[in-house]
């Protein structure tokens, strides 16, 4: 429980022009990496208020933030990753 409980947040983020907000959000400190998922993003290493935050400076307006929770897969391919 403690290993998921520290893992790096990822969150969804439903926008309606995705990769305009993959290209704002590369920008932001802390970002781990930026998955393209149809009509959303998945965004992984900061919490879904910055993510906010930094959309609406942009004058972008999310339809969908939803912190994904971890699971032991994701926690191994994270622990393993090179």
């Amino acid at each position: 429980d403690d290993l998921l409980n520290g893992s790096k947040p990822t969150v969804r983020v439903g926008v309606a022009a995705p990769a305009a907000a993959a290209r704002v959000l590369q920008s932001l400190p802390g970002v781990e990496s930026i998955q393209s998922n149809g009509s959303s993003i998945l965004v992984k290493g900061v919490e879904s208020q910055v993510i906010m935050s930094h959309l609406l400076q942009h004058n972008i307006i999310p339809t969908e933030l939803t912190a994904q929770k971890s699971d032991l897969e994701s926690l191994f391919m994270d622990v393993t990753a090179p």
